[in-house]
């Protein structure tokens, strides 16, 4: 028997195919036979064209009619009516995961819901589904490189159009709802909501499934019934499941800072035993517990580098590949040996001309020379600013990330413009390559230095699409086998995606509506509760904090509750309500997951650091003392605490106390010992950590050479330099840092000898006046622009970011 005219959705979550495009016919021509891997459907714009089966059946679609070919269908398509004009979009479903992804629970067809497609039908028929294809007809397929469309409005504009189809299907069969295919009156079940989110809560808890029945009124039955629908998975499964992302995260983050033992693990997670924990996260991963502390990836590693294929942008052994993908924005990079060399002592950017929108992944080879100070080996990812907008100063732009492996010679972290993320104390040693890698997905960042993961941070919002920034210092850093992956855009997109970028772009009305409608739409979901909090964030953004607070009222129990009360901590700050924000700083951070603390820890040091400001000529230190107090109770321990914490003991006088509790914290501990008159003990404890060093002999005044300068040349030079004594910055500094002793010559009335090496030297130039010549130096500075017309009387001129600086 022919098969029907009709034919069900599968289960799944629908994707796009990547293929869409338009087709013309002008004059009769040879049919096509077409046969596809993936769901395809047409939409005939202008005459007529057939489909033969090979079962004998014929299909006919004339203007505004549409035909759908599932996948392996053998068909041949030809002209019937001349000028034909057809599109085709091509889709397929992947298969429903065994626990859903939060960002995907409501975008997927789950068990027992069914929604017959016709295999024709008119534009008359469904009119919802032809202004959807339309949507689509005007966006182009593949995205040009320099398109102003995002990718992922082409996709989902693919996924509207599918659910458009679902939607048309389920009405004319009368089927069950094509469900949480984005079905609008989808509604969660209130009652294994409300269980998941107590599994959420604390999955290390002996849960008993007749027991938790019970509590919602449920038999266990149903109750597995209604959990396999909601997360694709049995109610054990979610239990473990939860437990073991508990224990991901427990052993990547420890508690408070400290690592934890794999026996510590297992019970704060609920296993048996050690071993039992150990057994079962192997076979849940692939990979042993201690293997995924050290870093290696869950899962099969082969498969993950089959994931992100071969390097989409490479500089290995390639000058022109360099030269044509990358532009130098601060100092100079020289190709050596198939490698690039800093050249600027005072810092050196490029960025990498191509955006990325998808995960990527960065890697490179780094060195600092033997014999030279401590540096960094850094990246900067930068979504804030387009490319033609970029200079020296985007680490102060919003939307920066600085991911730094040897701050200051010091220390490793991620930062953004103007707070510290994420913290470790691993310090590159120069004279030896170490490997940076750097992976961005989805709302993840992390950082790894020789396999190791040192820092990751999470945010509430995706991470990606932006541009690579290659950084470093001083002259003479290494960068070799520089590569960047990516893996394709992803297949789906989230339903808040478009209220995401909107509100990324501070487009904050436009990302309220969008949120509030999926609110609505999704009532009772964790969609929903997504949704309600990004539209009350859209309105706090905008100044509007009583209202966001209101819409945030719905989010009480849930799992945004936490977020919720970070923010009413900052409206405490801001209005100076200093006791009600540290009465409920606790309870927050006690009830919290981790990366609500870590959040929690950053807006501390936030506060700290701004009280400690204000104290140093104002005044006020009994209210620091208190946050210190606080801090000592729930957050000791807390790697990016620590800076701000040992600001605010300085500005309290308790230098003892930095020297005891902070001894990493090295430019306060100096900071601590000068003050407390020992001044010998900076001399001789920091020789290893050139920038407190140069601090310290700078404030001391012992700048006499010694052999103890020679790792340190440039802190030598920068002494000389401070205490005017730049005739002697001579060999060996000029070549470890020739900026300073250019500097000596123009300071000593040498601007024309200056010139002959350097004939674009700005400072030079301004020094003998020719100020026209230094303002057309291409790549000019935006603080050195706002001198030369300041010097030159063209204060009209100043404008954008210069009047504000």
């Amino acid at each position: 028997m022919p098969p029907p005219l009709v034919k069900p959705l599968p289960l799944g979550i629908p994707i796009f195919g990547f293929r869409h495009g338009r087709e013309s016919w002008q004059t009769p021509g040879a049919a096509i036979a077409h046969s596809f891997s993936d769901w395809v459907v047409f939409w005939i714009c202008q005459g007529e064209a057939t489909w033969e089966l090979k079962d004998g059946r014929t299909l006919v679609a004339g203007k505004n009619e549409f035909v759908i070919l599932p996948p392996l269908l053998a068909a041949t398509m030809s002209q019937t009516r001349v000028k034909l004009v057809v599109w085709n979009c091509h889709f397929t479903f992947r298969t429903v995961p065994v626990a859903i992804p939060d960002a995907h629970r409501d975008d997927v067809l789950g068990p027992g819901e069914t929604a017959q497609v016709p295999l024709t039908f008119s534009g008359t028929e469904a009119p919802d589904v032809l202004a959807a294809y339309r949507e689509l007809s005007l966006l182009n397929f593949p995205v040009p490189a320099t398109a102003d469309v995002q990718p992922w409005r082409l996709e989902r504009a693919v996924l509207s159009l599918v659910i458009e189809i679902a939607s048309f299907s389920r009405g004319r069969t009368r089927a069950h709802a094509p469900a949480k295919l984005l079905g609008a009156d989808f509604q969660e079940d209130r009652r294994i909501s409300v269980i998941l989110r107590r599994i959420d809560d604390n999955p290390a808890h002996p849960w008993r499934i007749t027991e938790l029945a019970r509590s919602v009124g449920l038999s266990p039955h149903r109750l597995h019934a209604l959990c396999r629908s909601n997360s694709g998975s049995s109610l054990k499964s979610y239990i473990v499941r939860a437990r073991f992302e508990l224990a991901k995260r427990l052993l990547q983050t420890g508690d408070g800072g400290r690592m934890l033992s794999l026996k510590e693990v297992s019970e704060r997670c609920g296993f048996a035993s050690q071993n039992f924990f150990s057994r079962q996260f192997r076979s849940f991963f692939h990979v042993s517990p201690r293997a995924f502390r050290k870093g290696e990836s869950l899962g099969e590693r082969e498969k993950d580098a089959v994931e992100w294929g071969d390097p989409v942008v490479s500089i290995a052994g390639d000058e022109p590949v360099w030269r044509r993908e990358w532009t130098t924005i601060l100092g100079g990079f020289d190709f050596r040996d198939g490698q690039l060399v800093t050249t600027d002592p005072h810092g050196n950017m490029m960025v990498c001309r191509r955006k990325f929108w998808s995960d990527i992944a960065i890697e490179f080879d780094g060195m600092i020379p033997a014999g030279t100070r401590p540096t960094d080996l850094s990246l900067f990812w930068v979504r804030g600013v387009e490319l033609e907008k970029m200079s020296w100063n985007i680490d102060q732009m919003p939307g920066s990330y600085l991911l730094q492996v040897g701050a200051h010679g010091t220390h490793t972290s991620i930062k953004d413009s103007t707070l510290p993320l994420a913290f470790d104390r691993f310090r590159p040693v120069p004279g030896q390559v170490h490997r940076v890698r750097v992976e961005i997905q989805d709302n993840r960042m992390t950082l790894a230095v020789d396999g190791r993961k040192l820092c990751e941070y999470s945010d509430m919002f995706p991470l990606t699409g932006g541009y690579v920034v290659l950084y470093g210092f001083l002259t003479q850093v290494q960068f070799r086998d520089l590569r960047i992956f990516t893996r394709k855009s992803p297949a789906t997109v989230s339903a808040t995606a478009v209220g995401d970028y909107c509100l990324g772009q501070r487009r904050y009305d436009e990302a309220a509506t969008q949120y509030a409608q999926l609110a609505e739409e999704h009532a009772g979901s964790r969609l929903a509760d997504e949704a309600s909090y990004k539209q009350g964030l859209s309105r706090y953004r905008q100044g509007r904090g009583s209202e966001a607070f209101d819409i945030w009222q719905r989010l009480q129990g849930t799992q945004w509750e936490a977020a919720v009360a970070l923010h009413r901590l900052d409206d405490w700050f801001i209005a100076g309500e200093h006791d009600r924000l540290l009465d409920a700083l606790p309870g927050i951070y006690a009830s919290a997951r981790p990366d609500t603390k870590a959040r929690l820890a950053q807006q501390w040091a936030n506060y700290a650091n701004k009280l400690a400001t204000v104290a140093l000529s104002e005044g006020a230190p009994k209210i620091l003392s208190q946050y210190l107090e606080v801090r000592d109770r729930c957050l000791d321990g807390l790697a990016t605490t620590e800076h701000a914490a040992a600001f605010a003991l300085i500005v309290l006088g308790r230098f003892q106390e930095v020297l005891d509790r902070y001894p990493h914290q090295y430019a306060r501990c100096a900071e601590a010992l000068r003050y407390l008159g020992r001044d010998e003990e900076v001399l001789a404890g920091f020789k290893s950590q050139p920038a407190v060093y140069a601090a310290a002999t700078l404030a001391i005044g012992a700048i006499a050479y010694t052999p103890g300068f020679m790792a340190q040349p440039t802190v030598y030079a920068a002494a000389l330099f401070a205490s005017g004594r730049s005739a002697e910055i001579t060999a060996p500094f000029v070549d470890w840092d020739p900026g300073l002793y250019l500097q000596g010559l123009i300071a000593r009335g040498q601007s024309e000898k200056v010139l002959l090496e350097n004939p674009a030297h700005t400072t030079a130039l301004l020094a003998l006046g020719r100020c026209e010549e230094a303002l057309r130096r291409p790549m000019l500075r935006a603080d050195i622009a706002l001198r030369v017309l300041l010097v030159l009387d063209r204060t009209h001129e100043i404008s954008g970011e210069f009047a504000q600086d």
